[in-house]
């Protein structure tokens, strides 16, 4: 006897078709060991989204508050080009003089935006002398 494969899509389809025939929704959740409130979030979407809406959706956030915009990232970038030893901390000072009007990053933030950007270089380890 063969394995009996199945995919999550395939189940919320017949979770559909037998909801269409007639079926339900506390018969639907006991059959498929679901919960109702999860049996009506997929009807709710194949209502409002038709087939395509039983797909799995990004969780990924539409906009973040927090982000660095791009003007600030490139305003930095500029910075440590013009004064190339200088770290993020001395790059967040010259930020809040040279530009006092925007809202200057962490440090630690400058830091990563400047590794992203691939003008830090890593340290030596100082090795311990015997």
């Amino acid at each position: 006897m063969p394995w009996q494969e199945t995919c999550v899509m395939t189940l919320k389809e017949e979770l559909i078709q037998l909801w269409l025939d007639g079926v339900s929704k506390t018969e639907l959740s006991h059959a498929f060991k679901i919960s109702r409130p999860t049996v009506d979030k997929w009807i709710n979407r194949y209502h409002k989204f038709g087939l395509s809406g039983l797909q799995n959706r990004s969780r990924r956030p539409n906009h973040s508050p927090t982000a660095i915009s791009d003007d600030i990232k490139y305003k930095l970038v500029a910075l440590k080009c013009r004064y190339s030893t200088f770290g993020p901390k001395k790059i967040c000072d010259r930020f809040k003089v040279v530009y006092p009007q925007l809202p200057c990053p962490a440090d630690s933030t400058i830091g990563e935006i400047l590794l992203a950007a691939g003008l830090v270089k890593p340290r030596k380890r100082a090795h311990k002398t015997p």
